[in-house]
């Protein structure tokens, strides 16, 4: 167990380090500024108004004067002593960094374990809500792989990587060493439960519902309460993909937590003019494919939202009030679409 004494001195050691390590910047910063100056300085003495011309390669016979070997003489040191001390500085850096999740791990994780212990879940809770809840939607993104032909996320990356993604910068809360695995596990617990998430294609449903993205034993499908599920029009569209649609949206059901809020976004154009009735009969044939999946989430007391996303039209469609059915919410899209044509008149 180390000392407190030992734990000082780790801190003071990374202190000392870094101030090293932004001494050691700062000198480059005035070599480079130097560099820079000599360059000029070198450019304005080959000038051809200032005695040497470089119409051609430099040979025995035309040699670059005598002021200009000295400057580049001089220059050619000083970028050597950049270099050197560039090196120097990122070792130093590292020593410093190391030193700091030293003394991290000697102190953050006593506190998170003395936390965990005194603490009721209720307030530990709000902690974590302080740290690991997001304001805006987590993106569980996609993009077709030319390797594979798959649809990859990011948010399956390592997570050091997905992390500096998301402009977390290797945020340290999310990890073991600092926090301890109980503690870690409650933070991540907390970020499912209480942030939202958006799965922008159905075929990475079931891997984000049902892995072990963190590998600390929590799994989202057993406690999440909001998800917004985007479905791209390549989904619906092709019969061919109806059945791996409506297995991939059978993944909903494996959610334990009551009254989880589920969101459908369609990503379709659904016209209005001449067009719309057609836009009608495809919007009920939609609605029709995956309805059995809703009716099922709305038996088990799922909040559900059905969105049709279009670039003059966004319309929500609720189970809270009520009937349930098909023909209820081609009903509600009908009265929301007189509406939003009576505003443009």
């Amino acid at each position: 167990m180390p000392t407190t004494e030992n734990v000082e001195q780790y801190r003071l050691r990374a202190l000392g380090l870094s101030q090293v390590s932004k001494e050691l910047e700062h000198r480059v910063h005035l070599l480079v500024r130097e560099l820079n100056r000599l360059y000029d300085e070198i450019k304005w003495a080959e000038s051809p108004q200032h005695g040497w011309v470089p119409c051609e390669p430099v040979t025995p016979r035309t040699k670059p004067s005598l002021k200009v070997v000295k400057l580049r003489e001089q220059r050619s040191l000083m970028d050597n002593e950049r270099v050197n001390l560039t090196q120097k500085a990122r070792r130093v850096e590292n020593e410093a960094t190391r030193m700091i999740m030293r003394y991290a791990e000697l102190t953050c994780k006593p506190l998170c374990e003395s936390m965990h212990r005194e603490l009721p879940p209720e307030l530990r809770d709000a902690v974590y809500e302080q740290i690991s809840t997001w304001r805006d939607p987590v993106d569980v993104d996609h993009y077709f792989s030319h390797a594979t032909g798959q649809i990859k996320s990011f948010f399956f990356m390592a997570q050091k990587k997905w992390q500096s993604q998301q402009g977390l910068f290797g945020a340290f809360y999310w990890d073991p060493r600092f926090v301890g695995d109980v503690v870690a596990r409650e933070l991540i617990g907390n970020w499912y439960r209480t942030s939202s998430f958006l799965v922008t294609h159905d075929r990475l449903l079931e891997r984000f519902l049902n892995g072990d993205r963190w590998e600390m034993g929590v799994v989202p499908k057993d406690i999440l309460t909001n998800i917004t599920v985007s479905i791209p029009e390549e989904s619906y569209a092709n019969p061919a993909r109806h059945d791996e649609l409506l297995e991939n949206l059978r993944s909903l059901l494996g959610m334990k937590k009551p009254g989880v809020s589920v969101t459908i976004r369609l990503n379709q154009r659904f016209p209005r003019g001449p067009r719309a009735e057609r836009a009608a009969t495809a919007f009920r044939d939609i609605l029709g494919l995956i309805f059995p999946v809703l009716h099922a989430l709305n038996g088990r007391g799922s909040r559900l939202t059905l969105v049709e996303t279009d670039s003059a039209l966004r319309l929500g469609l609720s189970s809270d009030k009520g009937e349930f059915s098909v023909e209820r919410w081609c009903k509600q899209r009908r009265q929301h679409l007189a509406v939003g044509e009576e505003e443009d008149s």
